[in-house]
């Protein structure tokens, strides 16, 4: 008995779990079915509450939510997105949402929704579709007014720009005026002190004057005047005036200003030596000089002085062809002696010119003629000046043809 029950076991075991699985299929199977049967009774019931309602209502029932939603309609929006969004929220209120497609797609491509939903899809579709138009009309406007006011802003820049430019300039140039007026006005007033500077030390600056006048136109081997001494005589004028005034000076316009007054002055002296007749109103330089240029004026091609100390007894060397001329120069207001021409002799030697001469405004005592006339010197009183040019002229003439 135990045995036959042992082997029975297996086989109530397997067909009470075929039995368990046919139950379970069963189960699911009616499951399914009733879930069918109640879609099936929703569709039906979702279709029949419908199918007789105008095809706007549910436009004219949920205006104000369709309104609420335009606001977010932009240029940039998906318009099927939002259209399917708004029905949806519909839905929902009209408690449809498990018959309404929730897919862009099953809208566009056709849907077994009843006519008011299809009618409510174009219009919102369409009524979207107007206010994204609305939307990218206003942004182009926007953008364009955007652009207009960016450029007019540019212009106003660049005007601004200018404005500022030409206001800069015109400061500029009046910050220009002012500094040159202020400069001409302190250049004016330091001028002003410099000259009354120059006018508190006439007599200074006319010793400048004689002093650099008789160094000056010592004439140099050359035969011109020595105009290197100008400089040296500028700065030592200078240097005194500062050390009087205690004070350092405006060195550039007191040096242009010392040099005008003493070219002035020379000029005024060398038209003087031109234009004189009366030689014993000259100095012992100026006479030289004067000596010099009328050697010069009448054929003389090389004269020039000799060193104001260590002459060897000659002021001028001048010389004409092959001949050479020391000339012994003196301004008396007495008669020349023999010590002027014992000078020249000796310089006739020194330098080995082929001839002396002594030349005075004044005149010679007669043992200086007698010894000139011995030692074959030519003298040239005041009288004999008064023909110089023609003396010379003769002279010239005379030697050429040795």
């Amino acid at each position: 008995m135990l045995r036959n029950m042992s082997a029975a076991l297996p086989i109530v075991i397997l067909a009470t779990l075929a039995i368990v699985i046919i139950a379970g299929g069963l189960i699911l199977i009616f499951q399914a079915t009733l879930a069918s049967v109640k879609s099936l009774l929703h569709r039906i019931r979702f279709l029949y509450k419908w199918s007789g309602q105008p095809k706007d209502c549910l436009v004219s029932r949920h205006t104000a939510l369709i309104n609420q939603r335009l606001p977010a309609i932009g240029s940039f929006s998906d318009i099927r997105k939002e259209a399917v969004s708004c029905i949806l929220d519909i839905a929902d209120k009209e408690k449809d949402r498990e018959n309404v497609p929730d897919k862009a797609s099953e809208w566009v491509y056709g849907t077994a929704a009843p006519r008011v939903y299809r009618y409510l899809w174009h219009y919102v579709l369409k009524l979207f579709e107007q206010q994204k138009a609305r939307r990218e009309k206003e942004s182009d406007e926007k953008a364009l007014a955007h652009r207009r006011r960016q450029e007019e802003l540019r212009k106003e820049e660049e005007f601004n720009c200018r404005k500022r430019e030409e206001l800069a300039r015109n400061q500029e140039e009046e910050d220009r005026k002012w500094a040159q007026a202020h400069s001409a006005a302190r250049r004016q007033e330091e001028e002003t002190v410099n000259q009354s500077i120059l006018h508190k030390h006439q007599e200074l600056i006319a010793k400048f004057r004689e002093i650099t006048y008789r160094k000056v136109s010592r004439l140099d081997d050359y035969g011109d005047e020595t105009w290197d001494a100008l400089p040296t005589e500028i700065e030592k004028c200078l240097t005194k005036i500062e050390h009087r005034e205690d004070r350092t000076l405006s060195r550039s316009f007191f040096k242009t200003k010392l040099e005008e007054m003493y070219r002035e002055y020379h000029s005024s002296q060398k038209s003087r030596l031109i234009n004189k007749t009366e030689f014993n109103d000259l100095s012992g330089v100026q006479f030289e000089t004067w000596v010099a240029d009328k050697l010069k004026a009448n054929g003389f091609l090389d004269v020039r002085g000799t060193a104001t100390t260590g002459d060897q007894g000659a002021d001028i060397i001048a010389k004409v062809n092959n001949e050479s001329v020391v000339i012994q120069v003196k301004r008396y207001q007495g008669a020349v002696g023999n010590s002027a021409v014992q000078q020249v002799i000796a310089a006739r030697h020194y330098y080995r010119a082929t001839h002396a001469w002594v030349i005075t405004n004044s005149n010679f005592t007669n043992s200086a003629r007698e010894l000139a006339q011995k030692g074959g010197v030519q003298l040239i009183d005041g009288q004999a000046l008064t023909r110089i040019d023609s003396f010379l002229a003769e002279w010239i003439k005379l030697n050429s043809f040795k």
